[in-house]
């Protein structure tokens, strides 16, 4: 579970500073869309018992896009100070490592500046005097788990087929750089096959991504496109093969001009 990011509103914010945006707010909600952000995990709670520490979960974040793990465990916030309150924010930088930026204690405190290289977690709110971090100091800014890459179903991979259409195996393919999961293959003639159906076939490191031929995209004769999202195993890994097979053609007219989109979702 991930606490989506949040600036409350006043009525429902434990202590009113709480309630006014602050630059870094934009700064994480900006980076999130660029790649930088929470994708899993990672709340940020008071202990059942507060004390000066807050617990964080495990879980994954994206830095430029990079996907890094991170392990759970506590982080010790500093001292109060005796006159001002103070924001802190917990972070996690790009080799998985979680800290405290502390702020500046002040009569209209801010936060401190959002490290380079890192995603922010939460802001702590820590008043003057405080001994323990409760619940209602902890807000969540934990931006991306709606906006990253790895949400989102993308165009994967495009193969094109030029001219006439012939049953061939394994001319078209690619390595995977990164771990995703298959959503749905979808082929469309330029000109539509005649007497028999064109199917096409994925393949991961030499076998069908598809249970059985009847869960392969088909071409219909005289239909132009087909559409399949029945997969046997839709996970793929960092360095996996995938190729394309044409496994039939029409057998009055093959069909012609085949382009095969793979779509997908980053795995996390």
């Amino acid at each position: 579970m991930t606490t989506p990011f949040a600036i409350p509103n006043e009525p429902t914010a434990a202590f009113p500073d709480q309630a006014e945006p602050d630059a870094v707010d934009f700064d994480i909600l900006a980076r999130a869309l660029f790649a930088t952000g929470v994708v899993s995990g990672c709340d940020v709670t008071a202990q059942g018992s507060p004390n000066m520490t807050v617990a964080v979960a495990a879980g994954v974040v994206q830095v430029a896009g990079v996907l890094v793990s991170v392990a759970g465990g506590n982080l010790t916030v500093g001292a109060a100070d005796a006159t001002d309150a103070r924001y802190d924010l917990a972070v996690v930088d790009d080799a998985g490592v979680k800290s405290i930026a502390a702020g500046t204690p002040s009569a209209n405190p801010v936060f401190p500046t959002h490290p380079v290289d890192s995603v922010v977690l939460a802001a702590i709110y820590v008043p003057a005097n405080d001994t323990d971090i409760d619940a209602g100091q902890i807000v969540s800014k934990a931006a991306g788990t709606s906006f990253l890459p790895h949400t989102f179903e993308l165009p994967l991979s495009t193969w094109g087929v030029d001219g006439l259409l012939a049953v061939a195996q394994g001319t078209h393919g690619f390595t995977a750089e990164f771990a995703f999961t298959l959503t749905r293959t979808r082929a469309r003639a330029g000109t539509v096959p005649t007497g028999a159906g064109v199917r096409v076939d994925i393949n991961r490191n030499g076998s069908s991504v598809f249970a059985s031929t009847g869960d392969q995209p088909t071409i219909a004769d005289g239909q132009a496109s087909a559409i399949s999202s029945t997969y046997q195993n839709a996970a793929v890994a960092a360095g996996d093969v995938l190729t394309m097979d044409v496994d039939t053609v029409g057998t009055t007219y093959t069909g012609s001009n085949l382009v095969v989109t793979q779509w997908a979702k980053r795995a996390v």
